[in-house]
């Protein structure tokens, strides 16, 4: 290890430039990850970090909020689903909204406050206690919301008592209240509706297994399709794709961080095989030997994950008002981890060439 570090001393140039390429790779690879994981919290943090255990769909929505409608007797009938616990209406509405100075889409949810749907966890203010009251989710407090500010979105005015984290759908700010306000202001959107308010969701709070419950309510309930929140995320449309694309681009970019590693690594022991040969020469064993290549690549790539998260951490802060990021130092940890053990097994390479090295040969100016 003595000699390991010795080394990288005497090569700081070298080794710097390599600590800095796989710093800005990892920084992509951690960018890319965090990237994906917010913008699609962005599409469906809604439904996947609410506080429904299962959500159910009518059976022709192919997973898509708008485009269900569900009867009032369904709430009911999921309900008397075994395993489900409580069971609660949840409406949604795009439309617009005047938000500090400036009017914005948003996204209207009524649900019963408290129950599923309800944002499980507010980062500031409390829950609404009376029609007329409602909790947005961060974008629309960056959007320029304000705890006790009104929100007024046609006839109806909101006053903002609570902020939820993760709790945006549709890329839009998005809005809770209950179902009452919920139907106030769905009357002003729609007037010739005549009073009447429409369920899109059903949300159940389940003592099982959801996936389990959401197949039991699938095959009780006529005319409904159930799934788990994770799932029910996950079937929302072009969020697989979106998942796709991002998983195919960061698996690129994690080949190419062990690539550049390993390459990095064969050209320099190719170039240090005389000084190996010599140190095996005066009794170095091939283990020994072995061990520098590795604690090479381990300091190297670990202090280039060490500037990634850098990075990571600088952007975060450079892009809140803009498009907030944040950093998910459990991902940091998963992927520092997987990059190092992977640069390991690339390094199996030049690491076996300094254990096959005689050091006759390699002293006579050879290799092999």
């Amino acid at each position: 290890m003595r000699i390991a570090f010795k080394d990288i001393w005497r090569s700081k140039l070298r080794f710097s430039l390599l600590a800095g390429a796989v710093g800005l790779l990892f920084f992509l690879l951690l960018f890319l990850n965090t990237l994906s994981s917010t913008l699609l919290g962005s599409f469906v943090g809604a439904i996947e970090n609410g506080s429904a255990d299962v959500i159910v769909f009518a059976e022709e929505a192919q997973a898509t909020i708008p485009g269900s409608r569900l009867d009032e007797s369904v709430v009911g009938a999921v309900a008397e689903v075994s395993g489900v616990v409580r069971a609660e209406p949840i409406s949604e509405l795009t439309t617009r909204a005047r938000i500090g100075t400036g009017t914005v889409d948003v996204s209207v949810w009524g649900v019963t406050i408290g129950g599923p749907g309800t944002p499980p966890q507010l980062a500031e203010g409390r829950l609404p206690q009376e029609a007329g009251e409602a909790v947005v989710d961060r974008s629309a407090f960056e959007a320029g919301a304000e705890i006790g500010e009104l929100l007024e979105i046609g006839n109806t005015n909101l006053k903002v008592v609570a902020v939820a984290d993760d709790a945006t759908y549709a890329v839009t700010p998005t809005i809770y209240t209950d179902h009452t306000t919920w139907a106030s202001v769905f009357a002003g959107e729609y007037p010739e509706a005549g009073g009447f308010a429409p369920t899109n969701l059903v949300g159940a709070i389940v003592d099982a297994e959801p996936a389990e419950v959401a197949a039991a309510i699938t095959a009780a309930v006529d005319g409904v399709e159930a799934f788990d929140r994770q799932a029910a995320a996950a079937a929302t449309p072009g969020v697989s794709s979106i998942s796709q694309s991002f998983g195919l681009i960061v698996g690129i970019t994690f080949v190419i961080v062990v690539v550049v590693v390993g390459f990095f690594f064969q050209i320099l022991t190719v170039q240090k095989l005389k000084a190996f040969a010599v140190l095996k020469a005066i009794g170095a064993s091939g283990r020994s030997l072995a061990g520098i290549v590795a604690v090479q690549i381990v300091a190297m790539v670990g202090l280039g994950v060490i500037i990634g998260t850098g990075f990571l951490a600088a952007t975060a802060v450079g892009t809140r008002d803009v498009f907030a990021i944040g950093v998910d130092y459990r991902l940091v940890a998963v992927v520092g981890a997987a990059v190092v053990a992977f640069s390991l097994i690339a390094g199996v390479f030049p690491i076996g060439r300094v254990i096959r090295q005689e050091a006759a040969t390699a002293a006579m100016g050879g290799s092999r």
